[in-house]
Order: structure tokens, then C-alpha cells, then sequence
């Protein structure tokens, strides 16, 4: 099963090396699937997580505690398993948990000139039943030229 935790995730890693795009493969609950997630790639979540976080607090100019406060609040609209595999991925890389979600929240953490958006429906919420998913990519290249 795929989660959409890991679109994000699998997003950062095939633009950071797209010509050697690594695969996982995991079994089990959702959290022994994170911890395998966590343990296999620790060295790129937490240099990531830390990138991440760095950047939120300088251009939103909130604090770790009021980052990890309001990724929180993202967070209790998750699925158990969601977070289940959130938590694995965190004790897997050996990190915080609020750490791995300011850094899976990070595009919804803020409204700031990084903050791309996205929207999916499906089901009888779309017309023919299919998936329709939809994303903007509004991040800016460093130093603040437009991508």
C-alpha cells in the first residue's frame, strides 16, 4: 500500500538524484514499513529534515516548537496507519517525531512563496469515478529566482 506520506517523500528523493531513482520495497504494519522506510534512507531524511526545517523557521519566522505545533494539527486529520508509518519512518532514521512531520508537512506548513499545493479526488466525488490529482509547484530557486 502506498500512502500519500510517501509521495513526498519518493518526490525529494527522484529530484535529488533522478537518473538513480532508489526503490523500497517493505512489508508488514505500517510501522515496521516505516522503520524500514526510516532505517534504509536515514542518512537522506535526516540531512532533509534538517534542510527543511532550517528553512521553514527562517521564512516563516516561527520557532521548532510552533512548527512542530501546527504540523501536529495537520497530523489528527491522519489516518492511524498514516501516522503509524510517520512514527516507524521517524525511529527508523533515528530522529524526533515532530521532526519527521515539519518535514513531511513542510509545503503545507506555511503560506510562503515555497508552499505548493495540491488536490486529488476520486470515487463519486469526480465524474468518472477515476483519480483526478492536481499540484502547482510554486517553490522559487535560491536565491529567489523563479524556478
Amino acid at each position: 500500500m502506498i500512502h500519500t506520506i510517501n509521495i513526498l517523500f519518493l518526490f525529494l528523493f527522484i529530484s535529488l538524484n533522478a537518473q538513480n531513482v532508489e526503490r523500497t520495497y517493505t512489508t508488514g504494519s505500517s510501522l515496521e514499513m516505516g522503520r524500514q522506510i526510516g532505517s534504509k534512507h536515514k542518512e537522506k531524511i535526516v540531512a532533509l529534515c534538517a534542510q527543511f526545517n532550517y528553512m521553514l523557521q527562517i521564512h516563516l519566522k516561527l520557532n521548532k516548537k510552533q512548527l512542530a505545533d501546527k504540523a501536529n494539527k495537520i497530523a489528527a486529520h491522519l489516518a492511524a496507519e498514516e501516522i503509524d508509518e510517520l512514527r516507524g519512518i521517524a525511529q527508523g532514521a533515528g530522529i524526533k517525531y515532530d521532526d519527521m512531520l515539519i518535514y513531511n508537512f513542510f509545503y503545507s506548513l506555511g503560506s510562503s512563496p515555497f508552499a505548493c499545493r495540491q488536490f486529488a479526488v476520486w470515487g463519486d466525488k469526480s465524474k468518472s469515478g477515476a483519480l483526478i490529482h492536481s499540484r502547482n509547484l510554486d517553490w522559487f530557486d535560491y536565491p529567489g529566482e523563479p524556478m
